[in-house]
């Protein structure tokens, strides 16, 4: 089962690492891809399902907001 997006922010603040929630994949990648910038590496993890949305979303922007100069 999954743990509540609210309890996983939690836990890396304790530890003093950085983190967000999103509704969706779209604003994810997009604050992802904003923070790592060209020359940065994105990696995605987790189910097949949310990899799976990832890439189509990717693909979807990929003529948008994501190769835009």
């Amino acid at each position: 089962r999954a743990m509540p997006v609210e309890k996983i922010i939690g836990l890396a603040h304790q530890y003093g690492k950085p983190a967000e929630g999103f509704l969706n994949v779209r604003d994810a990648l997009l604050s992802a891809y904003e923070k790592c910038g060209d020359d940065g590496v994105l990696l995605i993890t987790g189910s097949m399902f949310l990899v799976a949305e990832a890439r189509r979303v990717w693909d979807e922007l990929a003529g948008e907001k994501l190769y835009e100069g």
